[in-house]
């Protein structure tokens, strides 16, 4: 006789299989990057031994909860700050409490997972990287959640985002048309989707208008005011310093304006400078930043209804990716090369 699914967690089945928890989830989720013969095994062993990822079971006590957990990997980035407002302001409106989890995601342990399960009724995860292997852990045990402003990549998970590659793609076209040629990127970290689609984005673009980037003036680090700060300086150590930057966001655009006011770097007169998000800082009179703009808002709205109709609806449908526009808008930070 089987063991009752009570018994059975995630990493006794993965003992059992013989591998580790991160691939019996990610076998118990479908993800097609496992050969076929080693899904199968793992999920007809976790039917024999009565594991169920506990979606009945957690979904009645989560709506006795009524508590919602939002993700976010740190609070310097102050898109974050205000984007987790709005998604308080939105959880409220719902009748729903809401928990801060500050988290990097990358830790493979159960503690989040466990969490849930005890206290909350689901997840926002604002912060996930690519590959983040709690969002195959939250899939294996049924735990509704959103993916908010990134994407893991991972197939069947709910995600809300702009199309960052088209974000992309209209900075480096607004700097090209500017007559902009050695354009250079203080992007954010590489394993973020944010990151590599916006990259990708411009890349296609200057391409596609005989501007192929330099690999000398493409930086990468993270998405601080001292990223921006130390890489604005880096790069205009170059031999021959590009004359228009684009930041991976607002906050590290800003930490190299500053930079570039301390050191006498005229902007938009020497260098122009772009960044994404459109956090209200961008707009102060004294900042007058060019920017592509998310709407903070509107990705609050989306990602917490979307997460609610899990949470209450028992959605069944196929995940959701609501894409979300986003444009330039361009103030005093940008101009026409010298």
């Amino acid at each position: 006789m089987g063991k009752t699914s009570k018994l059975v967690t995630l990493e006794s089945l993965a003992a059992q299989a013989g591998v580790s928890t991160a691939t019996a989830s990610r076998a118990l989720a479908g993800n097609p990057r496992l050969s076929t013969q080693t899904r199968e095994r793992i999920v007809a062993l976790a039917r024999e031994m009565g594991y169920e990822p506990r979606a009945k079971l957690a979904g009645a006590a989560r709506r006795r909860q009524g508590v919602i957990g939002l993700v976010v990997a740190g609070l310097k980035n102050s898109f974050s700050t205000y984007l987790l407002e709005h998604m308080h302001d939105e959880c409220a409106a719902a009748g729903y409490n809401v928990v801060l989890i500050v988290d990097s995601l990358e830790d493979h342990d159960d503690r989040l997972t466990a969490l849930v399960q005890e206290k909350l009724d689901g997840l926002i995860l604002t912060t996930a990287n690519i590959g983040s292997p709690i969002v195959e852990r939250l899939q294996a045990n049924g735990i509704p959640f959103v993916l908010s402003v990134r994407n893991s990549d991972h197939p069947g998970v709910d995600v809300v985002e702009i199309d960052n590659a088209i974000a992309g793609e209209e900075a480096a076209l607004h700097l090209h048309a500017l007559g902009h040629r050695r354009i250079g990127f203080l992007m954010g970290p590489q394993n973020t989707s944010t990151s590599r689609d916006r990259f990708s984005g411009s890349s296609r673009l200057l391409a596609s208008v005989g501007s192929p980037i330099l690999s000398e003036l493409v930086l990468w680090g993270s998405y601080s005011h001292e990223s921006g700060y130390s890489g604005l300086l880096t790069m205009m150590q170059r031999p021959e310093p590009p004359t228009a930057l684009i930041c991976g966001n607002d906050v590290v655009a800003i930490g190299a304006l500053e930079a570039a006011h301390k050191h006498r770097i005229a902007v938009p007169g020497d260098l122009s400078l772009v960044g994404f998000d459109d956090i209200p800082l961008a707009g102060w009179h004294v900042v007058q930043l060019t920017t592509i703009r998310q709407p903070i808002q509107e990705i609050a709205r989306v990602s917490v209804r979307c997460l609610i109709d899990r949470i209450e609806k028992r959605d069944r449908r196929p995940a959701r990716r609501e894409i979300l526009p986003a444009h330039l808008v361009t103030r005093a930070t940008t101009a026409p090369p010298r």
